[in-house]
């Protein structure tokens, strides 16, 4: 099973999707969709229940400990091996910075902090496909990224797939 967390119009076929907007469930067929808060709804899925969990643009519109509860129960809803596939606007892609509160983030994500967010959650390995580096340096791997995972609309964006290792304990 998959499922895309904050999916807004973003529609996967065969995939469960949930997002706080009821209005969006007309895009959605039978039980593809269900209307909730994300960091309720993943709770109350059973543990080792997905192959992938998906999530994009939603993390900076969470605090960080909203954003930590939600990586954990990622974590413990994936498969061992299952991978959380997150994509963010880049924080070091932007050329000034956005003012708290604008579009409604609450926090900025880089690759260091998303990758330490996610390690803290559970998850000990990780694949950057796209990042700025501090350097001002683009890293690009998006070519070679496996679109069965969900397909990331803004390409623009900071992408990490973090892998729930195979044996791992859900926590």
């Amino acid at each position: 099973m998959k499922i895309n967390i904050g999916c807004g119009k973003q529609r996967f076929p065969g995939w469960v999707h949930i997002d706080a907007k009821a209005e969006l469930a007309s895009l959605f067929e039978g039980g593809e969709f269900q209307c909730g808060n994300a960091l309720a709804e993943l709770r109350l899925w059973n543990p080792d229940t997905f192959d992938v969990v998906f999530s994009e643009h939603l993390f900076e519109h969470l605090d960080m400990i909203e954003t930590l509860c939600l990586a954990r129960d990622a974590f413990a809803t994936l498969k061992p091996g299952g991978v959380f596939r997150v994509a963010v606007p880049d924080a070091l892609f932007r050329p000034e910075p956005e003012m708290p509160g604008e579009h409604g983030h609450k926090t900025w994500w880089c690759v260091d902090s998303l990758c330490a967010v996610l390690e803290a959650a559970g998850f000990s390995r990780h694949i950057v496909w796209r990042a700025w580096q501090r350097n001002g340096t683009l890293y690009d791997d998006t070519s070679n990224m496996p679109l069965e995972l969900g397909p990331v609309n803004r390409l623009d964006s900071l992408i990490v797939d973090a892998i729930k290792d195979e044996g791992k304990p859900t926590q």
